[in-house]
């Protein structure tokens, strides 16, 4: 069975369970979500983003004569430790102080780096200036449910439990070489890495409290854990860039399309790369406005 199809099931049990008890006594709520999320990433943090970029190139001596020249250019993208995250949750609440949840959500981390260097190209050491980004994006569903520990006047706090899908993950690493130098002067080359994964089952275990300013409106936060059931790996990558046959230039990107058709990065060594799991695995802090039916 997939992994949304074992979310939509468990969702059905659910309701299934508690409709014929509290039907009567169901209430409905909607809930913007807006926080931060802090995810580890694994290898992509400590691995692709602190990989080289090596390379060989000609530079032409005179009309009969060229030398091979070796570089390696260091040019490491920060850590992404956290970035914001939005969303939407709905709550179907009981008379036992449990409720059921469902919500949807969206996290995009960045992370960008330039350096100036000199590279061959096209038979001279030329001048350029080579900026790095990486761009990740998660799109998750969840389901739950949270149980009231304390209640007071408008004040409630409650613990909360979820099985979240991450349903849609995307990677996009650009690597642009401007040329300030050369007969490619005023120019640029560009490559560009994409990758993707989906059916990510993670767990997230979490507390919370809510303050009702008036009986149909009130202001909450969540603070959870997320823990992934296995790694992950990005897959169906793609390498496109637009540099040509006479440029004469060989690099060997941060990452690469694997043999297997997923993402693999290069190691510290310059010379092999290694598959790139990643897990996303963190802390989620959200503050949310619910509106009760």
């Amino acid at each position: 069975m997939k992994t949304h199809q074992l979310s939509i099931c468990l969702l059905g049990m659910m309701l299934c369970c508690c409709g014929t008890a509290y039907a009567q006594d169901w209430r409905w709520s909607v809930s913007p979500l807006l926080g931060i999320y802090s995810p580890k990433l694994g290898d992509l943090n400590n691995k692709e983003f602190l990989a080289p970029l090596p390379g060989t190139g000609g530079i032409v001596i005179d009309e009969e004569a060229s030398v091979d020249y070796n570089f390696t250019v260091q040019n490491s993208l920060p850590e992404i430790q956290f970035a914001s995250e939005a969303g939407v949750e709905f709550q179907l609440g009981l008379d036992n102080g449990i409720s059921l949840l469902f919500g949807i959500g969206s996290w995009e981390g960045v992370s960008t780096s330039v350096v100036g260097t000199e590279m061959p190209f096209q038979g001279e050491l030329s001048r350029i200036i080579y900026e790095r980004s990486g761009r990740i994006s998660v799109t998750q569903y969840f389901i739950g449910a949270r149980k009231n520990l304390f209640e007071k006047d408008n004040r409630k706090i409650y613990v909360r439990m979820t099985l979240n899908e991450l349903m849609d993950v995307d990677y996009k690493e650009d690597m642009v070489f401007s040329f300030l130098s050369g007969p490619a002067d005023g120019f640029k080359r560009v490559a560009v890495m994409q990758s993707q994964a989906t059916g990510i089952l993670m767990l997230q275990l979490g507390l919370g409290g809510e303050v009702f300013l008036r009986d149909w409106i009130s202001l909450g936060f969540d603070a959870g854990y997320l823990k992934g059931v296995d790694r992950a790996t990005l897959g169906n990558a793609a390498l496109k860039d637009d540099f040509q046959p006479g440029d004469s230039l060989d690099l060997f990107l941060p990452a690469r399309i694997g043999p297997d058709g997923r993402l693999w990065y290069l190691d510290s060594s310059g010379t092999t790369y290694q598959k790139m799991y990643i897990d996303f695995d963190g802390w989620q802090a959200l503050l949310k406005i619910s509106f009760h039916f």
